[in-house]
């Protein structure tokens, strides 16, 4: 997982490594969660999220949760949000 800021372009992009499972959920959202922590993500101007999931082939429910929980945490700011996609079956 990386979690790559931008602050020439206000933008943030969040790449997953493959599928996001129940079964590395709980290691991906500590993850995530710590970089949202991090100093320089908390100040930050970002404008615009990017979810990148072209690398993963499935993502289920806990998948699903980890994914609301990101959303819940960058809506603290006024943030457009998009998706990256390469599989028809993740979205």
């Amino acid at each position: 997982m990386s979690l790559i800021l931008d602050l020439h372009t206000n933008r943030v992009k969040l790449v997953f490594p493959g599928d996001i499972l129940s079964t590395n959920v709980e290691t991906l959202r500590a993850e995530i969660f710590s970089e949202f922590d991090s100093a320089a993500f908390l100040s930050a101007g970002y404008q615009e999220f990017d979810f990148d999931f072209r690398k993963a082939q499935m993502i289920d429910s806990a998948g699903l949760n980890l994914i609301i929980a990101i959303l819940r945490q960058i809506k603290k700011k006024p943030t457009r949000v998009s998706a990256l996609v390469s599989s028809a079956h993740v979205f």
